[in-house]
């Protein structure tokens, strides 16, 4: 919308600007404080940067990661910044070893809000409604139940499972409708969706019995965070006629 130029000029004096205002409230403290907690938003977007540059790489050059390497991702790239928070939070109320906990909570709510945002974005007609079925391969971007596919043995097991593993691998174009259908037929065939529900299930069980859940707005933030069910072939089909 407003060019290469101006986006990362504009993006880049935001993040200094967003480091500036942690400095100034960070003013009162002593200097051995705010010297730790500025090292630690330092650190913070040092992470948020290269999960976001594996997340490029990965797209610009057809590279096809893990799905370890993956979750690895989320945790610079999402995970990261939920972490800040809590270390910070917990440093300014002098709980330091709370927000050690939290730290690893926040790693988890990471990578459940990514990988269920993932699963939305294939199952969820809602979600469709807002941004069109299976999004995330008109933009080339590898989702985890894609991920988990090719990581499993089902992903040489087939014609159906070699063109899946072909075309995502090579993302030059986007898919049509009939080849997300395709693909999705592929994806709940082999229980890739059913898998990644699966890791999102286990998520959301150890982030309910967490410390986040005591904070009324931690409760309410998992409340919103629904986690959809997987959908037959059909239903997709019926939906998307």
């Amino acid at each position: 919308l407003w060019g290469v130029a101006q986006t990362i000029n504009t993006g880049t004096f935001n993040f200094l600007r967003a480091v500036q205002g942690v400095d100034e409230q960070l003013a009162h403290r002593d200097a051995s404080t705010r010297n730790a907690l500025m090292r630690l938003v330092l650190e913070t977007e040092l992470a948020l940067h290269r999960g976001q540059n594996a997340d490029i790489c990965w797209g610009e050059h057809s590279l096809v990661p893990t799905a370890s390497e993956y979750l690895q991702m989320i945790d610079m790239k999402t995970g990261a910044l939920f972490k800040a928070c809590a270390l910070l939070g917990a440093a300014c109320s002098g709980e330091s070893t709370l927000g050690e906990e939290m730290a690893q909570v926040m790693l988890d709510l990471g990578r459940y809000f990514q990988v269920r945002d993932d699963l939305c974005n294939v199952c969820d007609p809602a979600y469709w409604r807002a941004k069109g079925f299976f999004e995330d391969a008109d933009e080339g971007k590898m989702s985890y139940p894609v991920l988990v596919f090719l990581d499993s043995e089902a992903a040489d097991d087939g014609e159906e499972a070699r063109w899946l593993r072909a075309r995502f691998s090579e993302r030059d174009s986007a898919l049509s409708v009939e080849e997300k259908l395709r693909a999705y037929r592929v994806l709940h065939a082999s229980g890739a969706l059913a898998a990644t529900r699966d890791y999102c299930l286990d998520k959301l069980a150890a982030l309910r019995t967490s410390k986040l859940v005591k904070s009324p707005r931690g409760a309410k933030v998992l409340d919103l965070l629904y986690l959809v069910d997987v959908l037959s072939p059909a239903q997709v089909e019926q939906m998307l006629a």
